[in-house]
């Protein structure tokens, strides 16, 4: 197999990377150590979903403001994904992908009035059948109402988003859940909504990463909501707040992360613990003229981080290659040496195993591997767009007017020179992509009538109108 491009560095040579911003990306090294020892596999599974995050804003992934040392110290001792990407920009047909390892079109829950298609296994399911102990703690009514994912999990619970400004809540009613049931081998799924807006923390998170600011933008869902209508505009130095006012909120997380973490040391379970950090999608803080999250496909919205540490993973280094939120279930399988098994139709799952290794032990890659990302929400039709991404380039296509835009990302990152017919055999594939992957569509499973109660939370934070 080829190798995979793989940076692995010192920590020391990590930090600095952060300080002067200058991570090192797509280089190819020769790295795997043929003397180490194997290892045991990891016990316990915690699968951390941090609603809304951006990569870039981490200073593991070179932010320069100080927004996430827990994460830092995290992805120091494991492994970080540099290209990570969602199959979906908003929180249902994502988490979908993340505990089945399929994309939207082949779990089913692609608007809030779909679930996961009943044939469709999770994550819960399969490692409960395999002993573990499984829990989930979620902090989004998107994930407590039945959309499917409570399936497999011995405890399901969801927990307020209203007392973020103290904090999520979600580290201690953790550290709670361990004091009580003291779990000998588990899997626990934790869904925080820290970063969602509104974006607001404790003051002592605003006050060390706030600029000075004298308008009136506050952050609140409700007018980035008037924004998107026209209601009003924003500035610069708005939208510079409003960054300031979500790593803010970053922050605060990240301090939440570090207690749950420091307990799980206390508590004996970190050594034999496989810890996996991610997030459903970005937020939009006008790159492409939007804010929040749901209506596009650019990867300010797109772009995940992803984070592994714990027993088999390889510390200090770097993985450059594309990569998916579907991927996250095959990899964790395989690292805790769980069969993967396939999808309900007995065909295989869209993710792989990223940590696979090669005949000479070396991390492996597939160069022209495809991704796909879909189920848009906000629009004017639910799920119109599609993005599909290989060799450094991406299209996205609306299936309502039948426009598409093609990037070249690698050279353009950020997607703001649309390059249509300077590469039109590649364009022309993706868009044969575009067609084969629509074709494999499935039906969800039709969400029960929403309580009324439920329903005017969910406006509130933008998701219906």
């Amino acid at each position: 197999m080829v190798a995979m491009r793989v940076v692995r560095l010192d920590r020391t040579a990590l930090r600095y990377a952060r300080i002067v911003g200058c991570l090192i990306v797509g280089v190819s090294i020769g790295c795997s150590d043929h003397t180490e020892k194997p290892v045991d596999p990891p016990q316990n599974l915690i699968l951390i979903s941090i609603d809304t995050l951006r990569p870039d804003m981490l200073g593991a992934y070179g932010y320069p403001r100080p927004t996430s040392p827990v994460l830092d110290e995290l992805a120091d001792d494991g492994t970080l994904f540099l290209n990570a990407f969602s199959t979906s920009p908003w929180t249902i047909p994502a988490h979908g992908s993340l505990l089945t390892g399929l994309y939207p079109n082949r779990h089913g829950a692609k608007s809030e009035l779909l679930a996961l298609s009943p044939d469709v296994s999770t994550l819960g399911e399969i490692l409960a059948a395999h002993g573990l102990r499984t829990a989930a703690f979620v902090n989004s009514l998107f994930l407590s109402v039945p959309y499917g994912f409570n399936k497999g999990f011995d405890e399901y619970e969801y927990v307020e988003e209203d007392v973020r400004l103290e904090s999520s809540g979600m580290a201690k009613r953790v550290i709670q859940w361990f004091a009580a049931e003291k779990p000998e081998r588990f899997f626990l799924f934790l869904h925080d909504y820290q970063t969602h807006s509104d974006y607001s923390s404790q003051s002592k998170y605003q006050e060390d990463l706030s600029r000075p600011y004298e308008g009136e933008v506050t952050g609140a869902t409700s007018e980035l909501m008037a924004f998107r209508n026209d209601h009003f505009p924003l500035g610069q130095r708005d939208v510079q707040h409003l960054v300031d006012l979500y790593v803010s909120g970053i922050r605060q997380m990240d301090a939440e992360l570090g207690r749950l973490f420091r307990h799980l040391q206390q508590a004996g379970y970190w050594e034999n613990t496989l810890i996996i950090v991610t997030s459903d999608h970005g937020e939009e803080f006008l790159e492409h003229g939007g804010v929040l999250h749901g209506r596009t496909q650019y990867d300010e919205v797109l772009r995940i981080p992803l984070i592994m540490r714990g027993p088999g993973v390889p510390a200090a280094t770097r993985i450059s290659d594309s990569v998916s939120i579907i991927d996250v279930l095959p990899t964790a399988l395989s690292l805790m040496q769980v069969p993967v098994g396939s999808a309900s139709d007995g065909t295989a799952l869209d993710g792989i195993d990223v940590m696979a290794a090669g005949e000479d032990g070396s991390r492996s890659r597939q160069p022209d591997r495809i991704l796909f990302s879909e189920a848009d929400h906000g629009n004017a039709q639910l799920d119109i767009l599609r993005s599909v991404r290989m060799r450094g380039f991406k299209l996205i296509h609306n299936r309502l007017t039948g426009v598409s835009e093609f990037y070249g990302t690698r050279s353009d990152p950020s997607e703001q020179r649309e390059i249509s017919g300077r590469h039109p055999e590649m364009q022309r594939m993706l868009m044969d992509e575009v067609g084969d992957f629509d074709a494999a569509r499935i039906e969800g499973r039709a969400v029960p009538a929403m309580d009324p109660e439920i329903g005017r939370k969910l406006k509130a934070l933008g998701y219906l109108r």
